[in-house]
């Protein structure tokens, strides 16, 4: 742990304590107090933790082969757990959007990278603090920085310091920055103890960059994962990000990824450990997840250790998982989105349905439904897209948003689980709707026009805080500033 990150604690303790001892109110004379008025419940607190290219199935709560998320399964346990929770894109912008929306891609219109949300699409920061919340984010990767998307407006504090120089084998060196899972945390924890004695609910988004490519644990990490066997691997099948030098061996990039996912868990984990010590977790409603998956070696990829173009499950597939107040403990194989989040968390805190919505709520009871799905276009104008309807899943290939009928694909994911041996295809009401979405988009093979991109900016230089110290938002009060200059935080 960084010194920042050992003294930090403490003084959060310290300042809760503090706000616990202020003198309360005396009593009316004649030992009377003020007439009893009902009260609504309190609102929940609300965190949402997303861990960039965890695949559910290194999540222990959903069977991963190693304990790779040993602290966070013993964080989230008695919490709802969702089997079969699939991101509409795997993609990160796009993917965070709907996330944040509760919408298609193709509805809220953010299809790549460096796209900026319209101004038109509501955010759940901005219903919740119309319900009373102090919204924050703290993201860790490039492509979310408000410069990248816009969001930094739609929060009330916006930390997106992504200082960290990526470095990548064996590819052009093109500036790209990032934030590890030690300093997200510690940023956080900067911002919790800002907003500590906050009388009113809290929404907090953490963003994680590990374990994104590429697959690089510090020296500290809490475990070194160890394979028994080799499976040779030529790097033309290594996704260009990836890539490793000098490694040929496929099996250390999984262990490499899996270490990123332990350091990950840690660092989640002393967060909550914070929160949990000066907001209590048990007036707080957790929501983990991902914003897409990653291939590893699954048999018929063309790339490895990639995400983005492909529709297939090991993408697709997030972990999710929400505990807390007004959420029964389980489990649940019914089939649910990344778009169901927004809805939720709305929901949670008291804003009832939101109408519109390509969402629904999670603590709806489980009900049949339709997911449609997108991978990125590419510049040669291709598409994948599919819909899944209860075990089945048709698969299209487009070109410049012309589907192509001999190479449509149809899965039973029961039977199928790694999609290795297509069925016929079968004309049913299920793919109708994947052909309807498909004539409705407004951008063809996902690539939305020119004109109609609001572009964002790609940083060519870190994105670090003044002298390396936190930075206090512009609309903190003189009060708060006070506080803070107490805590030694200015």
């Amino acid at each position: 742990m960084s010194a920042y990150g050992r003294f930090l604690v403490p003084l959060l303790l310290a300042s809760i304590a503090l706000a616990c001892g202020a003198p309360r109110p005396a009593p009316a004379p004649g030992g009377a107090g003020p007439p009893a008025r009902a009260t609504a419940p309190p609102r929940p607190d609300l965190v949402l933790v997303v861990i960039d290219a965890l695949r559910a199935d290194r999540l222990g709560l959903l069977g991963a082969p190693r304990a790779t998320t040993p602290a966070l399964d013993r964080r989230l346990a008695g919490g709802l757990v969702f089997e079969h929770a699939t991101t509409p894109i795997p993609f990160t912008a796009p993917s965070v959007i709907s996330l944040l929306t509760g919408r298609y891609p193709q509805n809220h219109r953010v299809r790549l990278i460096f796209q900026r949300l319209p101004p038109e699409q509501a955010t759940v920061p901005e219903r919740l603090a119309a319900l009373g919340y102090r919204t924050g984010a703290v993201v860790s990767n490039m492509v979310l920085t408000d410069e990248a998307t816009g969001l930094g407006a739609r929060f009330d504090d916006y930390d997106d310091f992504v200082d960290q120089r990526v470095r990548w084998s064996g590819v052009s060196e093109r500036p790209s920055y990032e934030r590890d899972a030690r300093r997200t945390t510690d940023a956080a924890l900067e911002w919790l103890a800002r907003t500590a004695a906050d009388p009113g609910p809290l929404f907090l988004w953490l963003h994680y960059m590990d374990p994104h490519a590429p697959y690089a644990a510090p020296d500290d990490r809490p475990t070194d994962h160890r394979h028994a066997g080799t499976m040779p691997v030529e790097a033309s099948r290594v996704a260009t990000a990836s890539r490793l030098a000098g490694v040929t061996d496929g099996l250390e990039y999984v262990d490499r990824y899996d270490e990123e996912v332990s350091f990950a868990d840690r660092e989640v984990a002393r967060f909550l450990d914070a929160w949990d010590a000066v907001r209590g977790l048990a007036r707080t409603v957790v929501v983990l997840t991902s914003d897409h998956g990653e291939t590893l070696m699954e048999e018929g990829r063309e790339r490895w250790f990639a995400h983005g173009f492909g529709v297939w499950e090991e993408q697709l597939r997030v972990p999710l998982v929400v505990r807390g107040p007004g959420v029964p403990a389980g489990r649940r194989t019914d089939a649910v989105s990344l778009l169901d989040i927004a809805p939720t968390l709305v929901e949670l805190a008291g804003g009832g349905a939101v109408p519109d919505l390509d969402g629904r709520s999670l603590l709806r009871e489980p009900a049949p439904r339709e997911l449609l799905h997108e991978g990125i276009g590419n510049a040669r104008g291709t598409q994948l897209r599919a819909l899944r309807s209860g075990a089945l899943k048709w698969v299209l290939y487009t070109e410049r948003g012309v589907e192509r009928p001999e190479r449509r694909r149809l899965y039973d994911l029961d039977r199928d689980p790694l999609e290795i041996s297509p069925l016929p295809w079968q004309a049913t009401p299920a793919p109708e709707l994947l052909f309807a979405a498909l004539r409705a988009d407004p951008d063809p093979s996902g690539l939305p026009a020119r004109e109609s991109i609001l572009a964002g900016r790609r940083l060519t230089e870190p994105k670090s805080r003044p002298d390396g110290l936190p930075v206090v938002s512009e609309r903190a009060d003189e009060e708060t500033r006070k506080k803070l200059e107490a805590l030694g935080y200015l």
